[in-house]
């Protein structure tokens, strides 16, 4: 009984720490989100001497998708922090990435939040710097973005 105690105690104790996506309710349809651009990128909240890495892997991803341009007016913002977080048996990387999507008058067309909880994911032995873990945030969002 008190084996079946602990390990409902730990399963429970881990609910709350996966990853996890929202998508916001305002949502457009993906028509028009795509007819909106081209975007420009814009990156915060991030390692600055990263963030060109990070706009080329949006592009790259989220292109597939979206047109983008420099000098576009409509915006396509990504958000995202991390932090090394351990443990006795461990570290690990959790971030969270948001991202805006504005049409070229400053409508929102599509907003998205993704929390990478590395320490409960397999993932976790392979993500192990800040850019790692916005590169699986932002490859997790597109998906999400396509569904």
């Amino acid at each position: 009984m008190k084996k079946i105690l602990i390990i409902l105690s730990i399963t429970l104790g881990l609910v709350g720490c996966v990853s996890n996506y929202k998508e916001f309710e305002n949502s457009y349809p993906k028509a028009q989100i795509i007819s909106s651009g081209p975007y420009s990128i814009n990156v915060t909240g991030y390692n600055p001497v990263s963030e060109e890495l990070i706009k080329v892997y949006i592009e790259t991803t989220f292109g597939q998708s979206l047109a983008f341009s420099d000098n576009a007016m409509s915006k396509f913002k990504f958000t995202f922090v991390s932090e090394a977080t351990g443990n006795a048996y461990g570290t690990w990387r959790d971030g969270t990435g948001f991202i805006q999507i504005k049409d070229e008058n400053g409508k929102l067309v599509w907003a998205a939040e993704y929390n990478y909880k590395g320490g409960t994911e397999m993932s976790s032995f392979s993500v192990r710097t800040d850019i790692e873990a916005a590169k699986l945030t932002i490859q997790r969002m597109y998906k999400e973005f396509n569904r």
